[in-house]
């Protein structure tokens, strides 16, 4: 069994040059595809025609539309961040070279900060761990722990904001998921995903796994333990897990850099707009 030092650390860049080519080729971006990716790209912006990858750009811009929409006048305060820090990250990369990130549901407290609240610290999140070009190419696997989620907290879920999250998702951000371990299941949280799951596109839902509990024998089958902190079952220390909202203002800074560029007549609102406060 490779021990920890023999995997990638989470914000390692660097592949060996025959790993890095086959995940290229895999994926469609060695140098040639993308020379010649951007070129026809360039054409069509130029001649304002449908391309897969000029779709895309369409709608990551329309997603900021959405997010001013969505969360226009929200106010996150960083003591109420700090509350909220449910969001880590293992310190190494699993054997597949993705990230590995663990959402912990039950910590965010729906009294001290809007459902709202957490899906804009989502998208920070997401927008941080997608700087590294190694989690652009090799993706995220993620684990969704629900120990500690009080069932009233659902009351506190709002669909549409999680429907329009999940769409860009999917569609307007370039993330790659991997798996989605999902442990310590809430009853009724599997039974709205029994009767949801449907909602999901047939490649993700192959990628979605519960895990019993079985001495989390089921989650070391995806993740070696050598990786994995001790609640897991694992050999790494809790308290060297990454806070991957330890510096949110920073997260967010570099989140709306992006939206410097976008439509012209909503530039005005894009470049005021803010959430985290002091």
């Amino acid at each position: 069994m490779p021990t920890s030092s023999q995997f990638i650390r989470y914000d390692g860049t660097d592949l060996a040059p025959s790993a890095l080519k086959e995940i290229q080729t895999r994926i469609g971006e060695t140098e040639h595809a993308k020379k010649k990716g951007l070129d026809t790209l360039t054409k069509k912006l130029k001649g304002w025609s449908p391309l897969r990858a000029f779709e895309r750009i369409k709608r990551y811009y329309g997603m900021q539309e959405d997010v001013i929409k969505i969360f226009c006048g929200n106010s996150i305060s960083i003591p109420a961040v700090r509350s909220s820090e449910y969001f880590w990250a293992l310190p190494y990369r699993n054997e597949n070279n993705s990230a590995v990130a663990v959402a912990r549901m039950g910590i965010p407290d729906f009294s001290k900060i809007s459902f709202d609240d957490k899906c804009y610290l989502d998208l920070l999140f997401t927008d941080h761990i997608l700087k590294n070009p190694l989690t652009q190419m090799c993706g995220v696997s993620f684990i969704v722990d629900w120990s500690g989620f009080k069932l009233s907290s659902f009351l506190a879920f709002r669909p549409l904001t999680i429907f329009k999250l999940f769409n860009h998702l999917l569609n307007s951000i370039p993330l790659r998921i991997k798996e989605i371990h999902v442990v310590n299941a809430h009853s009724v949280f599997r039974i709205l995903y029994n009767v949801l799951h449907f909602i999901f596109p047939k490649e993700l839902r192959e990628k979605i796994f519960f895990h019993p509990n079985d001495d989390w024998k089921s989650l070391h089958g995806f993740i070696s333990p050598q990786i994995l902190s001790e609640e897991y079952g694992g050999n790494i220390k809790k308290s060297t897990m990454i806070n991957l909202l330890e510096n949110a203002e920073e997260l967010e800074k570099q989140f709306l850099e992006s939206f410097s560029y976008g439509y012209v007549d909503t530039k005005q609102k894009r470049m005021s707009f803010s959430v985290i406060t002091k």
